[in-house]
């Protein structure tokens, strides 16, 4: 896993991921990106990926990750969790914020077990049918 700048290859990603979601993600530096490539019968070809970015001081957005169908269940999304905390953490963030819709069963399961909880926002940043967690860093 290693971080990427490559937005072509996140954009590409999230295409092939989810097909019916539109790409928001800019090219700026306030995203950052991770990608995973190697695993399995891959041959070095990238599998996986997730940003962060600042959302306001001292709280870290956790805005998206995917991981290709062939490739899943490898624990990718939780590295990339756990990625992403680190990388937060030694940079000065002291809580995370993100979200799952409703139905995306794998990726609330995977924040809860790396020490997500579910909170209900002051205002809802995404949508109303959405789960929103939060972690302290």
């Amino acid at each position: 896993m290693r971080r990427c700048y490559d937005n072509a290859i996140v954009e590409a990603l999230h295409h092939f991921i989810f097909p019916y979601d539109e790409y928001k993600e800019t090219p700026d530096k306030l995203n950052v990106y991770w990608q995973v490539r190697t695993v399995g019968r891959h041959m070095n070809f990238p599998v996986a990926f997730a940003s962060a970015r600042c959302c306001e001081p001292g709280v870290v957005f956790l805005s998206s990750c995917g991981v290709l169908p062939s490739a899943r269940g490898f624990r990718l999304q939780r590295r990339l969790i756990r990625a992403r905390i680190a990388w937060a953490r030694s940079h000065g963030y002291e809580r995370a914020i993100t979200y799952t819709t409703w139905d995306n069963v794998p990726s609330a399961r995977n924040l809860l077990r790396e020490g997500f909880e579910l909170y209900t926002p002051s205002w809802w940043w995404a949508d109303t049918g959405c789960l929103y967690f939060t972690r302290a860093l």
